[in-house]
């Protein structure tokens, strides 16, 4: 698939690299970009402490690529700075498609945090925020190239055989998910994880991705919220007004 053939509203496409902590984030924007831009280190607290922004190709594609803080910080939980401080840069960029790449470690099981922060940002965008804008990243490829070998197992059969939140996640992506891995320099970059990564991008709708769209989804949102509570208010109100006036809740019909 060729690069070139994905049209997008507005130039650059961004692309948020989203997860948690030492999930890869920083060295997948550097595979993308082919070449290192954002700081990558073993550490067990963030290396990213604020929004990076770099502008680059991907192929032929004009890309700008944006890596924050980690969405769950060890003992705090979600940081919903991090999606706030992302949320900012849709709201200025309303005209241009936004992907959320959601980057995990291969191997790593999916825990209450991932759950909790996949949560948070439904609740910041809307229920359909996977569908239209999500791509699932799964950083150490080579793990799983060794843990497979000398199988018959494909990388969409093994996610296929998956249960629980990434099942989960997987289908609201529509299974938009791809495999890299992110060892060795930069230029020297998992051309076939760029690939597949270009191949999900042509198929998706990315006028639906727009930050406008994004913000029309948390509006309808923002009204579901609000008119549930009413909705809630208003049965209560009617069941009180009947056990009040007839001395019974439910109506009896003998």
């Amino acid at each position: 698939m060729a690069l070139a053939s994905v049209r997008i509203p507005t130039e650059p496409l961004f692309l948020h690299l989203l997860g948690k902590i030492g999930s890869g984030k920083s060295s997948t924007g550097n595979t993308i970009l082919g070449w290192k831009v954002f700081n990558t280190q073993s550490s067990t607290s963030a290396v990213t402490r604020e929004i990076q922004r770099q502008r680059g190709q991907m192929g032929k594609l004009n890309v700008e690529v944006v890596d924050g803080p980690g969405l769950v910080e060890a003992n705090t939980g979600v940081s919903l700075a991090a999606i706030d401080a992302s949320n900012k840069i849709v709201q200025e960029n309303e005209a241009n498609a936004h992907i959320f790449l959601i980057v995990c470690r291969y191997g790593d099981p999916f825990s209450l945090d991932d759950k909790a922060m996949l949560d948070a940002l439904r609740s910041a965008y809307g229920s359909q925020v996977f569908r239209n804008h999500g791509i699932i990243i799964m950083t150490c490829g080579g793990n799983f190239a060794a843990d497979t070998e000398g199988q018959n197992i494909s990388f969409t059969t093994w996610c296929q055989s998956q249960t629980g939140t990434f099942a989960d996640l997987l289908k609201q992506c529509q299974g938009r998910v791809v495999l890299i891995e992110n060892c060795g320099k930069p230029r020297f970059h998992d051309q076939h994880a760029l690939n597949k990564l270009g191949e999900l991008l042509d198929g998706m709708d990315l006028e639906s991705a727009t930050g406008r769209r994004l913000k029309q989804d948390k509006k309808e949102l923002k009204k579901w919220v609000y008119r549930v509570p009413f909705t809630l208010s208003l049965i209560a109100f009617f069941f009180l007004w009947r056990y009040l006036t007839h001395g019974r809740l439910f109506f009896s019909f003998w």
